[in-house]
């Protein structure tokens, strides 16, 4: 009876975290498809189930009408895809020597690694800044790329995920071939899936939706990612707020969908002793 009571009570909070999440969305979502003029004229204090009069108004206006909120948009897809990419490159095989190969030092560059995880990224601003300045790509998409292609958080993920993988694994394949870059990338790897995936995902979202960054490193806004633009929409004219939010919220939800099978098997992994 008591267990019963228990799950009971587990399940209703996770309803009410989950209703808790999804009615801003959802409201987000309805106030998209009101037109401008009856914005002003809705209490939008309370909570709107339904548009008076359905109109898609605002979305013509923010895809026809207005060519700020496309170009933010590429530049945001832009961005996010390369520090992906990069944040991968770079994890794999970082995570790879600071969990499989034993040299001096290694322990020390794990607690610099688990230091630079705890640090706001906002404490690094500065100091990148002045390190653009100095190089010479401030105002320039290289100046977001270069400091986000290193990821503490996807080296620690992915240094659990190397510690997971058997050691007699890695021998008996070390037997087949000695070129450590061949177990790396055609055994290990692929093993490990689910957490590469995940660290895609976790490196996705956070970039696209930076705003720190761009407003510091970026002075051009025809450079400025879409976050930027929403984050100030009613300091631009002409871009619609809520159906601007709307679909700046798709992209992430495809790629959550697209990766929550391995985000299960991650878990499922994880959860192994």
């Amino acid at each position: 009876m008591k267990k019963c009571i228990v799950e009971w009570i587990k399940s209703l909070i996770a309803v009410l975290i989950g209703l808790s999440l999804m009615l801003p969305v959802w409201e987000t979502v309805i106030l998209s498809f009101v037109r401008d003029q009856e914005l002003s004229n809705i209490n939008i204090s309370g909570f709107l189930w339904i548009p008076p009069v359905l109109s898609l108004t605002q979305y013509y206006t923010l895809l026809v009408d207005n060519s700020k909120y496309l170009q933010s948009f590429w530049n945001s897809f832009f961005l996010s895809s390369c520090i992906t990419i990069l944040q991968a490159i770079m994890a794999i095989p970082a995570s790879y020597v600071l969990s499989k190969i034993q040299f001096r030092g290694r322990r020390v560059i794990r607690w610099i690694f688990l230091l630079a995880l705890v640090l706001p990224q906002q404490v690094l601003l500065v100091p990148v800044y002045i390190l653009c300045r100095t190089i010479g790509i401030y105002n320039n998409w290289l100046s977001l790329l270069f400091p986000m292609m290193f990821s503490p958080l996807g080296v620690c993920l992915l240094m659990f995920a190397f510690h997971m993988f058997p050691d007699e694994l890695m021998e008996a394949a070390r037997i087949e071939t000695g070129n450590i870059w061949t177990i790396m990338w055609h055994i290990i790897v692929p093993c490990l899936k689910p957490f590469i995936f995940v660290l895609l995902l976790i490196s996705f979202t956070e970039s696209w939706n930076m705003i720190e960054q761009p407003l510091i490193l970026l002075s051009d806004k025809t450079k400025y990612p879409l976050s930027l633009l929403l984050s100030g929409a009613k300091d631009n004219g002409g871009v619609p707020v809520w159906s601007g939010a709307v679909l700046f919220m798709i992209p992430a939800i495809l790629a959550y969908w697209l990766s929550h099978e391995d985000i299960n098997m991650m878990m499922e992994a994880s959860s192994v002793k």
